[in-house]
Protein backbone atom coordinates (compact mmCIF):
# COMPACT_ATOMS: atom_id res chain seq x y z
CA UNK A 1 0.00 0.00 0.00
CA UNK A 2 1.45 3.61 -1.02
CA UNK A 3 2.56 5.81 1.72
CA UNK A 4 -0.29 8.54 0.25
CA UNK A 5 -2.82 5.62 0.14
CA UNK A 6 -2.22 5.01 4.22
CA UNK A 7 -2.42 8.87 5.03
CA UNK A 8 -5.85 9.33 3.12
CA UNK A 9 -7.13 6.50 5.30
CA UNK A 10 -5.35 7.56 8.27
CA UNK A 11 -7.34 10.83 8.04
CA UNK A 12 -10.60 9.49 7.62
CA UNK A 13 -9.56 7.58 10.60
CA UNK A 14 -9.12 4.06 9.12
CA UNK A 15 -6.92 1.67 11.46
CA UNK A 16 -4.24 0.55 8.96
CA UNK A 17 -1.87 -1.85 10.28
CA UNK A 18 1.04 -2.89 8.42
CA UNK A 19 3.50 -5.59 8.91
CA UNK A 20 1.40 -7.59 10.26
CA UNK A 21 -0.43 -10.88 9.74
CA UNK A 22 -3.80 -11.89 10.71
CA UNK A 23 -4.09 -14.99 13.05
CA UNK A 24 -8.05 -14.90 12.55
CA UNK A 25 -11.15 -13.60 11.92
CA UNK A 26 -14.36 -14.71 13.96
CA UNK A 27 -17.19 -13.04 14.33
CA UNK A 28 -16.60 -9.51 14.20
CA UNK A 29 -13.26 -10.37 16.35
CA UNK A 30 -9.99 -9.59 14.95
CA UNK A 31 -6.54 -11.17 16.24
CA UNK A 32 -3.34 -10.60 15.03
CA UNK A 33 0.08 -12.24 15.29
CA UNK A 34 1.62 -9.95 17.72
CA UNK A 35 -1.38 -11.00 20.04
CA UNK A 36 -3.57 -7.77 19.35
CA UNK A 37 -7.17 -8.38 19.37
CA UNK A 38 -9.93 -5.86 18.54
CA UNK A 39 -13.47 -5.90 16.84
CA UNK A 40 -13.78 -5.01 13.35
CA UNK A 41 -16.72 -5.03 11.23
CA UNK A 42 -14.38 -4.28 7.94
CA UNK A 43 -11.60 -6.39 7.41
CA UNK A 44 -9.22 -5.29 3.97
CA UNK A 45 -6.48 -7.80 3.80
CA UNK A 46 -4.08 -6.74 1.33
CA UNK A 47 -0.73 -8.86 0.09
CA UNK A 48 2.44 -8.53 -1.50
CA UNK A 49 2.50 -7.64 -4.60
CA UNK A 50 3.14 -10.01 -7.45
CA UNK A 51 6.42 -10.12 -8.70
CA UNK A 52 5.30 -9.66 -12.04
CA UNK A 53 3.48 -6.01 -11.30
CA UNK A 54 6.96 -5.17 -8.89
CA UNK A 55 9.06 -5.69 -12.23
CA UNK A 56 6.88 -2.46 -14.02
CA UNK A 57 6.21 -5.32 -16.79
CA UNK A 58 2.65 -6.72 -16.50
CA UNK A 59 0.76 -8.74 -18.81
CA UNK A 60 -2.08 -6.66 -20.54
CA UNK A 61 -4.95 -8.16 -22.32
CA UNK A 62 -6.87 -6.25 -25.26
Amino acid sequence: MGRWTVERLRARGVDVRLGTRLESAESSRTVLDDGTSFAAATLDRRSQTHPVVRAGDPPTAR
